[in-house]
């Protein structure tokens, strides 16, 4: 049975207004300092900015002291997936070898991954690095009880969600997008993946500019014909804030309360479609999100 207390609201409600908080500061004058600020920033070596922003922001945190225990089967699958989220985060692979390397080799992927660079380093200085100093203070007492974080309204908003709950063991996400799933990369050859890549690019300019996601945005933007639900977008945020994926598979809930799997051939009509990732962290703890439409 999957119980949702008060005091989880109350987390929801804190995690809205602090989001508001740091979004509602001229966001017209933001997206344009972000542009040129951060690509000045990094030019001398991006990449070891970046990775210091991102043990300052997300490494450094401590274990949640929560004792539930996540059982996962890592599964050669839920590796692919974490390729593809990758990939899709324009990361390279985490492993020696890919299935992928062809797709990091195109001209199209390497635009895309360069370009993500400069926006990502802007989310991490100008937005999450001072959201950790303020949930390390104000958010303290929170984040030792290692609680489960319910995020209703939250579109693909994992991000926000981690930085300010990182010791959470279970991230429950509520939004009106449909789930849909990763990118099939057989649909694809080096040449076409540029297109989804610009969809991907397109659809997360808002939050990683102002730090929130535009309801009418999301709407066009998570078509099925482009990102394809709000999957993608959260497996990018998922590997982008150092987790990695280990397993993914559709669920819903029951009339009873229970999460329920589903199988890819499911003749039921799903009012509920979910999704459920299993993710560990940098330091090795298993955590579980959830999202249902």
């Amino acid at each position: 049975m999957y119980k949702v207390s008060l005091k989880l609201c109350s987390i929801a409600i804190i995690s809205a207004i602090v989001f508001l908080v740091f979004s509602c500061n001229n966001p017209t004058k933001k997206q344009k300092e972000g542009t040129t600020d951060s690509t000045k920033t990094i030019t001398e070596n991006p990449a070891k900015k970046i990775d210091d922003l991102q043990k300052e922001v997300f490494t450094d945190t401590a274990v949640s002291p929560s004792k539930k225990e996540i059982k996962v089967e890592i599964t050669e699958d839920g590796a692919k997936m974490n390729d593809i989220a990758r990939l899709i985060a324009g990361l390279p692979a985490d492993t020696a070898k890919s299935d992928l390397d062809s797709f990091r080799k195109s001209p199209s992927w390497k635009k895309f991954a360069n370009s993500f660079i400069s926006t990502w380093y802007y989310a991490l200085s100008k937005r999450l690095k001072p959201m950790v100093k303020w949930r390390n203070t104000e958010l303290d007492e929170i984040n030792k009880s290692g609680d489960d974080v319910f995020y209703p309204f939250s579109g693909p908003d994992f991000m926000n969600a981690f930085t300010f709950f990182p010791t959470a063991k279970t991230y429950t996400l509520l939004a009106l997008e449909k789930p849909g799933g990763l990118p099939v990369m057989t649909q694809y050859d080096t040449s076409e993946i540029g297109g989804y890549l610009n969809s991907v690019q397109k659809s997360l300019k808002d939050i990683l500019i102002l730090s929130f996601f535009k309801t009418i945005s999301m709407q066009k933007d998570l078509d099925k014909n482009s990102v394809n639900g709000s999957v993608p977008l959260i497996s990018i945020f998922i590997v982008r804030t150092g987790n990695k994926i280990l397993n993914m598979e559709r669920v819903r809930i029951s009339g009873k309360g229970e999460i329920v799997k589903m199988s890819e051939d499911t003749a039921i009509k799903v009012q509920n479609p979910g999704i459920r990732i299993t993710f560990k962290t940098s330091k090795g703890e298993v955590k579980e999100l959830y999202y249902f439409s």
